[in-house]
């Protein structure tokens, strides 16, 4: 072969080969990215699986739980529709999408099992337990549910044990301990939730002082006391 064939054969093999190596190299990548959103997928998924399962218990134990879709400024929503598209919900899941904000327990028949599935719920704002049979010790899963802005608890057995609870929930906005167990040794976990807006603790065992107390720690904030 002479040398000038030679080096024609080689001019048009390298290319042909360096070819080769980018499609490699962007097989690679595409594999790589498609095997990370398959990991995000999968992770994704189970998710929002637990957090079905959950709201399945509160339901199935009596509860009402209500997606952002059903919840409004004001309460329920009756003709509240998820905002992604049916089709897209049949693809991937509702559950995929569904985001529970608020949820009933006042006709729960076991409320500590209730209570115990709300942590799972990341989206919650707004638990009504008027009346229920709630627990201090039931009141511990709500410690790092920091985003809580509405908790009503009146009629209760909850004490200044489950009041403590609520230490963290630094975005509460709205809560009712009226006719509960509590006490003035919950003023300063109360004092500290300075982005209260209403307090209600009317037929409570905090004394007169205390409320006084708290009516000044509070100053945007409605203290209904007894």
């Amino acid at each position: 072969m002479s040398e000038a064939v030679q080096n024609a054969v080689e001019t048009r093999t390298r290319p042909n080969r360096l070819t080769l190596r980018v499609l490699l190299r962007v097989a690679a990548a595409v594999f790589l990215v498609a095997g990370m959103i398959g990991g995000w997928y999968a992770m994704a998924r189970h998710r929002a699986q637990r957090r079905a399962n959950a709201i399945d218990v509160v339901l199935q134990q009596g509860g009402r739980v209500y997606m952002d879709y059903q919840w409004g400024a004001a309460g329920p929503v009756a003709d509240g529709r998820p905002l992604q598209p049916a089709w897209l919900r049949r693809l991937l899941g509702g559950q995929m999408f569904d985001r529970a904000v608020a949820v009933d327990l006042r006709e729960t028949r076991d409320v500590d099992a209730a209570i115990a599935q709300l942590p799972l719920m990341p989206y919650l704002r707004h638990i009504d337990a008027r009346g229920a049979s709630v627990s201090d010790a039931s009141l511990r899963v709500l410690k790092p549910m920091t985003r809580l802005k509405y908790v009503d608890l009146s009629k209760t057995s909850v004490s200044d044990e489950g009041v403590a609870q609520l230490a963290g929930a630094a975005e509460l906005e709205h809560l009712s301990l009226a006719d509960t167990r509590v006490s003035d040794a919950s003023r300063a976990v109360l004092a500290g939730l300075k982005n209260l807006r209403h307090l209600d603790l009317s037929g409570t065992e905090l004394s007169a002082t205390a409320i006084e107390r708290l009516t000044a720690d509070l100053p945007r904030c409605t203290v209904i006391g007894r």
